[in-house]
């Protein structure tokens, strides 16, 4: 789940960095605008001449990578000015990845946010959005009618996140991925409520990730018996502290067998619990099993 290399593919198109001076050469491609050591201009500067190229109008997504060498004290404000100073011409934008940041440029904790709920109030066709740092994030009042995916990879998730999604009116959004992390890089919440607060009021969700978590084996046992499990097709609490405490509450989850697919890579599941999920007849991925490591030395798969 670490970041070793950018982003490969991104809403079913190939993302490629964007080049001031080829400009887009196939509007087929999520463009990437990003900054480094070597560039002439900032990602602001570059952002806007990507607006500017005439091909635009025919681009479905886009990614934003690295808006400045200081990511990790400076968000990315002006990119969301220009966002909403050029939302007329932007209608058409399917996808935005808000952060395809690796680790050699900065670690996922530090990562500055701030607030999102700006951009997806000017662009009310997206269908997609995806954010990579959690630290000062907000979303604010979402109200978004078409919005059918939303990913925060964090290492931290505040709980305001939580706060905001649980009051949120978004009645097509399919798909929730939630990084939740750990207390000492910016996890707040204190009560497992506190995080399903974030799809109380999701009557499309279909698939559910409760992702890179130190609770892991509490919110499988709170799923036993929440309503939320009815309408998922398919569950990821990937890359957590997963025992065989969470593991045997998941096995004994009338509602498990309904799912597709149940998604538990990097566990700390024993052999013996780990030889049941066979008998669920669900597609099930066990991958990356420590069952050796002690719990009190249990990690989850992105921190620092």
């Amino acid at each position: 789940m670490a970041f070793y290399s950018k982003t490969k593919k991104f809403n079913g198109q190939f993302v490629s960095d964007f080049k001031e001076e080829k400009g887009i050469l196939n509007p087929d491609i999520a463009y990437r605008i990003r900054t480094d050591y070597d560039s002439e201009l900032d990602a602001n500067l570059l952002f806007q001449s990507f607006l500017k190229d005439p091909k635009f109008e025919f681009v479905s997504n886009f990614v934003m990578g690295i808006w400045s060498m200081e990511v990790f004290e400076e968000a990315p404000t002006d990119i969301i000015n220009t966002i909403i100073a050029n939302k007329e011409k932007m209608q058409h934008i399917k996808g935005i990845f808000f952060g395809d940041i690796e680790v050699t440029e900065s670690e996922l904790s530090w990562i500055i946010q701030t607030n999102h709920a700006p951009v997806l109030a000017a662009l009310p066709n997206l269908e997609v959005y995806h954010i990579r740092g959690a630290q000062g994030l907000s979303l604010g009042e979402l109200n978004h009618k078409k919005l059918q995916k939303l990913v925060i990879e964090s290492a931290g998730t505040p709980t305001n996140v939580f706060e905001e999604l649980g009051r949120a009116n978004l009645p097509n959004l399919a798909y929730l991925e939630l990084w939740l992390g750990s207390e000492d890089q910016g996890f707040e919440a204190k009560e497992i409520g506190q995080i399903f607060q974030a799809f109380q009021n999701l009557p499309s969700l279909k698939h559910l990730g409760l992702n890179n978590s130190e609770n892991t084996n509490e919110i499988a046992i709170a799923l036993t018996h929440h309503p939320i499990m009815n309408q998922l097709e398919s569950l990821d609490l990937s890359g957590g502290i997963l025992g065989d405490k969470g593991a045997e509450a998941l096995l004994s989850n009338p509602s498990i067998k309904h799912l597709q697919k149940l998604n538990l890579a990097h566990n700390f599941i024993s052999n013996a619990v780990a030889s049941l999920f066979d008998n669920l007849g669900i597609e099930v991925n066990l991958s990356q099993r420590y069952p050796a490591i002690e719990e009190d030395n249990r990690y989850i798969a992105v921190g620092e």
